[in-house]
C-alpha cells in the first residue's frame, strides 16, 4: 500500500491506482489545506464530545485535524474500493475511531446504488436518476450497491451532548443534513462543515436563510457570515479572498466571535492590499477628458 505521512507523522494509506490518492501523497497529506483550516477553526472553539466524518475517503480530514482529546470519533465510508485503505489508516491512527461502512442520506434501510469513480475516488457518490455525481464528469465509473442510513438513526440513540460533523458527499449534502435534523435539534451545540461548491447560489441562499453559515476568509484565517439574501450572498462567496468550497453551520455563533471577521473588514483589507493606481495615468486621463469636453 502507498501512504503519506502528514505533518503530525500520521500515516494515510491510499490506493496507488487512484489519482486522488496520488494527489494526496504529492501534497504531503494536506490536499485541501483551506478546508482543513476551516474545519480546525470549528473544532478549536469548543470541547466537542462527538466528531463525525461523513465521506471519510482516505481520512485526511479526520486524521490530520486538531481533534478534541476526549472526543468520540466516527467515520462513514461506503466505497468498497477505498475501504481497505481507510481501515489501514485507522488501524495505525492511535485513537479509536468507529468506521461505519455505509452511505448517509435522508432515509434508512436497504441497499442503494453507489457510483465508484475509478479515476478520482473523491467524486464517488450515491447514484441519482441512474447518473453518477456530476462532479465526476468524464471519469470512468462502476456501480455497486451499499447500505444507507441517517445520522439521526445512528446518533440520536447515543444521546451525545454536542456534535461536530464534516459532510463531503458529492452533491448529497442536503440529504445528509435533512437526515440529521433530529440530531441537530437534540444536542445542546452543533457544528457542521459541508461542501457548498457544487450547490449553486440559490441553494446556498436557502441554506443561509435557515442556518448560520460562515466561510473562510483566507488572509485573516477567520470566518465571515454568508447572508441569506442572494445579492449580498454573491458578494461574499465571489470575493477573491473568500474560500468558497466549504462552509460552517454554527448553532451558537456567539462562541466563535473571536474567530469572525465582518465582510466590511474583508473588503477594506482587500482594497488596502491592492497596488496603488498610477497617479500619473489618472492625471493624463483627467486632462484628456477636459480637452474632449472643451471641443
Amino acid at each position: 500500500m502507498d501512504y503519506v505521512e502528514n505533518s503530525s507523522g500520521k500515516k494515510i494509506y491510499v490506493d496507488p491506482r487512484d489519482s486522488r490518492g496520488g494527489a494526496l501523497v504529492a501534497s504531503g497529506g494536506d490536499f485541501n489545506p483551506h478546508s482543513l483550516e476551516l474545519w480546525n477553526i470549528g473544532l478549536a472553539q469548543f470541547d466537542w464530545h462527538t466528531v463525525i466524518d461523513v465521506g471519510f475517503n482516505y481520512g485526511e480530514m479526520l486524521v490530520s485535524a486538531d481533534l478534541p482529546a476526549a472526543a468520540q470519533l466516527f467515520a462513514f465510508e461506503p466505497n468498497p474500493r477505498v475501504l481497505p485503505f481507510s481501515q489501514k489508516t485507522l488501524s495505525e491512527f492511535g485513537r479509536p475511531v468507529t468506521l461505519i461502512e455505509s452511505a448517509v442520506s435522508d432515509h434508512v434501510g436497504g441497499s442503494v446504488p453507489f457510483s465508484v469513480d475509478l479515476d478520482w475516488s473523491g467524486t464517488s457518490g450515491l447514484t441519482e436518476d441512474g447518473q453518477p455525481p456530476a462532479s465526476g464528469a468524464g471519469h470512468s465509473f462502476t456501480s455497486v450497491t451499499v447500505p444507507v442510513t441517517t445520522l439521526d438513526a445512528t446518533f440520536v440513540p447515543l444521546n451525545p451532548p454536542n456534535v461536530a460533523i464534516k459532510i463531503d458527499v458529492e452533491g448529497h449534502e442536503m440529504s445528509v443534513l435533512s437526515g440529521a435534523a433530529g440530531l441537530l435539534s437534540h444536542v445542546a451545540k452543533s457544528l457542521v462543515m459541508l461542501e457548498i461548491l457544487h450547490m449553486g447560489e440559490e441553494n446556498i441562499a436557502l441554506l443561509a436563510a435557515k442556518h448560520r453559515v460562515f466561510v473562510l476568509h483566507g488572509p485573516s484565517g477567520k470566518i465571515v457570515r454568508v447572508p441569506g439574501r442572494l445579492d449580498a450572498l454573491r458578494k461574499v462567496i465571489s470575493h477573491p479572498d473568500v474560500y468558497p468550497q466549504d462552509a460552517l453551520l454554527l448553532s451558537h455563533p456567539q462562541d466563535f466571535t473571536a474567530a469572525m471577521i465582518p465582510f466590511s473588514e474583508v473588503r477594506r483589507q482587500f482594497r488596502q492590499s491592492q497596488p496603488p493606481r498610477n497617479s500619473f495615468l489618472r492625471k493624463v486621463v483627467r486632462r484628456l477628458k477636459r480637452v474632449l469636453a472643451a471641443r
